[in-house]
């Protein structure tokens, strides 16, 4: 009788009906509950329908009826990788592969288990493995080729890479992470060129088109990257959160800010605990002026994420935002209290114990966040602003230069530094400071306030005039660059009714 249903239950199978599959199978365990056959089927099935828990029940009981048959052993391995157990996947996969020592494919899935668990040199060592057993195989070539990457040994990733593209010359899946491993070593044009040609081999893989708009936008060419996102998108069917991300990002950049939203929301309803959509979404309604819709998102992030530090940094950034530092004191520090702890956490609340001037406890909160995180160019940039406010300018000065070298696309890093160079009287350094300052972030009048003070130091104060009054077209309130406008107005070289 089993074998009827194991036949019918394959045929299910086979014309994907898959839930029709399962209920033959299990209707088979139920007449037989020692039947290996049908527990192996029926764990496999479970497992790539997305029920780790049962399929990993069924395949260790059969493991205990069959425990000398490899393929159990491969798919119990596979079940306990899904329900996160790296440590019992990996058993299970080596006993597969010594009950079948040509079992090359387990060496495979053995190098993706340690990956996923983040053993990333017994990955390459496995990978190497599954290579030498079935050297024809690409995957095996693309699987050493991302863990050599995750290593960030990438002259050996290339190699990989490059072998399976032997093998297979247009493969989109290789050709994408050879574009991926020369855009992690900074070879822009390499990586573009691969993405694109892995494009031309697959035009519909969302993947690649996905990283080659990434790629544009990095470099300012949003128009080109929509393009790309455009043509990729398929007439029918639902897009990938990811992917609405990067369409997202690409209308941000054209100043297509609605729609960007738009994209942004989208991918949050697929995906409601996507951060970076979170973190998009509250920078658009900041830069739109909207602080009180940047609490709201700050909020909904905070119930979609409770325990992310992420949302936690956005709802103390909304706080800050409206000047209520007390508030976001007391918010950073419930999530310290509830055990959500991150080096961003502790830098944001020392950035805000130094405005309420509480030195010594904003000094102890950036020391925790420098512990846990040496190089974390905010937490420098705070701790050295906080060093400057204690009189310590030599420390200060250190920090400074600490932040500007771990983070150089910061620009909080050369504001701390210009700041404190402002404070030695080093007005040239602080001038090529805050100059720098203003190229990483030319809508933001701070570092245009900074340089009209700099300039107004080296006695160049036609330079200041022009700064601060950029400045204070950015922002008419600004409080330095209103001070630095005060005293150009009694040296005579602006009017005394503005600006400009």
């Amino acid at each position: 009788m089993n074998q009827g249903l194991l036949d019918e239950a394959r045929r299910l199978e086979s014309q994907g009906r898959v839930r029709e599959a399962i209920a033959a199978y299990r209707m088979a365990t139920s007449i037989d509950p020692d039947d290996t056959v049908a527990l192996l089927a029926l764990g496999s099935l479970l497992r790539q329908s997305g029920d780790a828990t049962e399929a990993r029940t069924n395949l260790e009981r059969a493991a205990n009826l069959a425990a000398r048959d490899y393929r159990i052993w491969c798919e119990l391995g596979l079940a306990r990788a899904d329900a996160g157990d790296f440590a019992g996947a990996r058993d299970a996969l080596q006993r597969s592969i010594r009950l079948n020592r040509e079992f090359g494919q387990g060496h495979l899935l053995l190098a993706q288990v340690e990956l996923a668990a983040g053993a990333v040199e017994e990955a390459i060592v496995s990978a190497r493995r599954a290579v030498a057993k079935a050297p024809r195989l690409v995957d095996a070539h693309a699987l050493l080729g991302v863990a050599c990457a995750a290593a960030r040994r990438f002259d050996e990733a290339e190699a990989a890479f490059g072998k399976g593209l032997e093998l297979a010359p247009r493969h989109p899946g290789l050709l994408l992470n050879l574009g991926n491993t020369h855009r992690e070593r900074g070879a822009v044009a390499e990586a573009e060129r691969c993405f694109r040609q892995a494009l031309e081999a697959e035009r519909s893989y969302l993947p690649t088109a996905q990283a080659l708009a990434s790629l544009l936008i990095e470099g300012k060419r949003y128009d080109e990257a929509l393009k790309v996102l455009e043509a990729a998108s398929p007439s029918g069917g639902e897009l990938p959160a990811e992917f609405l991300f990067v369409v997202g990002e690409a209308l941000e950049g054209l100043g297509r800010l609605r729609e960007a939203e738009g994209a942004y929301r989208a991918a949050l309803q697929r995906q409601p605990a996507m951060q970076a959509a979170w973190g998009n979404l509250f920078e658009l309604a900041r830069r739109a002026g909207d602080f009180a819709r940047a609490r709201e998102v700050a909020d909904e992030a905070a119930r979609a994420l409770p325990r992310s530090p992420e949302s936690c940094m956005l709802q103390a950034a909304a706080l800050i935002d409206s000047g209520d530092f007390d508030g976001a004191i007391e918010a950073l520090e419930s999530a310290l209290r509830r055990g959500i702890e991150s080096p961003q956490i502790y830098a944001s609340l020392g950035g805000a114990l130094r405005v309420r001037n509480r030195l010594s406890e904003s000094s102890a909160a950036l020391d925790r966040a420098l512990a846990l995180a040496p190089r974390d160019g905010t937490a420098l940039a705070e701790a050295a602003l906080t060093m400057h406010a204690l009189g310590d300018d030599d420390a200060a000065l250190a920090l400074g230069r600490r932040a500007t070298e771990s983070a150089p696309d910061n620009v909080a890093g050369f504001m701390a530094l210009g700041t404190v160079l402002l404070g030695r009287r080093a007005w040239r350094d602080a001038q090529e400071t805050f100059a720098r300052a203003a190229v990483l972030a030319p809508a933001a009048a701070d570092p245009l306030a900074g340089l009209a003070q700099a300039l107004l130091g080296l006695g160049d104060l036609e330079g200041a005039r022009a700064r601060c009054g950029e400045a204070l077209a950015l922002a008419p309130e600004h409080a330095e660059a209103n001070r630095v406008h005060a005293e150009l107005a009694l040296a005579g070289l602006v009017a005394q009714s503005g600006p400009g």
